[in-house]
């Protein structure tokens, strides 16, 4: 049995968004005053690095106290704007309809145009220009998505509005200029689009299908149970949300130590190394020359400087409110963290990739942004 959560781990978050977002920096912010000319980082495949490096059993950097660097804030009952706390009833509901289309017996409707919040099964065959371009299309197997909660480019989704099942029409988009294929970026595609059916659940919603088909993934037994707790972790992302966006643009940080840069710098070339050695198969330098346009690690790392020190400041953050409030994670915690978030007991391979240390900071980060969530006040 699983729990129903939207909201990512803190250690894929944290550690692994950068594969879908990298070089957002603007040319600009590369060329601001940086912290990476006072330091030097061991770029190399042999490099050496690991994530636990310069982390302690307790989920703290080693030899910093980060109360030294942090100005502290009201985090015991910290004031929240009250819209942080609002959810919508449509996109709870955009949510259960995704859900009781994938996991309840399903109707394909096939006499009606798509409306906002339909979960449809589409196929379609992109163009840039006339040419093709990789992963641009279904190529027949179609796909299942959901107006209003899919993510996919924006405006795509919309345009599917208003068509009627077997309907073949173009969709035109953008895609954005932080896209994380860089040859995409601000290209204009053209989509031939087909409406295969709309999914409808084949039963009305009631207690007993929740129970029946639905305990058995996320433990719901009632209707009630669906809306409450959907809400609540829509709740919790978008407050969750907040707090990271506050941690690293409103609490005052009067400076980050270079050890910290220098982790969250590996830290980031170490992930993306992974990613395009397990799923692409090329070594870091040629990933970024082939899908992103960059001559090499050192432009790469001065690309994502923001990102890095974003990064840094929010774990120094997180640390120094775990200082203040005496918070911390003990072994149970964290192998109730992984339960949570990944559903197992065994978390022997987490350890052996990131190593303990960093598993604890990662839920101590976690436990951090639970307990000012749990405590905070809408203003």
């Amino acid at each position: 049995m699983k729990t129903y959560k939207k909201i990512f781990p803190l250690i894929l978050v944290l550690s692994l968004s950068l594969v879908f977002a990298a070089g957002c920096s603007t040319e600009k912010d590369a060329q601001e005053e940086s912290p990476f000319e006072e330091v030097e980082f061991p770029y190399g495949d042999d490099h050496g690095f690991s994530y636990s490096d310069g982390i302690d059993e307790n989920g703290h950097w080693i030899g910093i106290a980060a109360l030294d660097y942090v100005e502290l804030f009201e985090h015991r009952a910290m004031p929240i704007p009250s819209d942080v706390f609002a959810v919508q009833d449509s996109a709870v509901q955009a949510e259960i309809d995704a859900i009781t289309a994938e996991y309840l017996p399903i109707n394909e409707i096939n006499d009606r145009a798509v409306v906002f919040g339909d979960t449809v099964n589409i196929d379609f065959h992109g163009t840039i220009g006339g040419e093709e371009f990789e992963n641009g299309s279904t190529d027949g197997f179609g796909v299942d998505v959901t107006v209003g909660v899919t993510n996919y480019i924006e405006g795509f989704l919309e345009q599917l509005i208003g068509h009627m099942p077997g309907d073949i029409f173009d969709i035109e988009v953008t895609f954005p200029d932080d896209y994380y294929e860089v040859n995409l970026r601000g290209e204009n595609a053209l989509f031939v689009t087909r409406v295969n059916y709309i999914i409808e659940a084949a039963q009305e919603l009631t207690d007993e299908i929740v129970s029946s088909y639905l305990f058995m993934y996320f433990g719901w037994t009632t209707v009630d149970d669906i809306y409450s707790s959907i809400r609540e972790v829509m709740q919790k992302e978008s407050i969750e949300q907040y707090l990271q966006i506050y941690f690293t643009s409103e609490v005052v940080v009067r400076s980050i130590p270079d050890q910290l840069i220098e982790h969250q710098t590996n830290n980031m070339l170490a992930s993306y190394r992974e990613y395009a050695m397990d799923y692409i198969g090329m070594d870091l330098e040629a990933y970024l020359q082939s899908a992103m346009g960059i001559s090499g690690i050192d432009e790469f790392v001065e690309l994502n400087y923001n990102e890095v020190l974003t990064r840094a400041t929010f774990y120094l953050v997180a640390q120094a409110v775990a200082e203040d409030a005496g918070i911390f994670v003990d072994d149970d915690y964290v192998s109730n963290y992984i339960f949570k978030y990944f559903g197992t007991t065994d978390y022997s391979s987490y350890e052996q990739q990131y190593g303990r240390p960093y598993l604890k900071q990662v839920a101590l980060c976690q436990k951090v942004l639970d307990y000012i969530a749990e405590n905070a006040v809408a203003s």
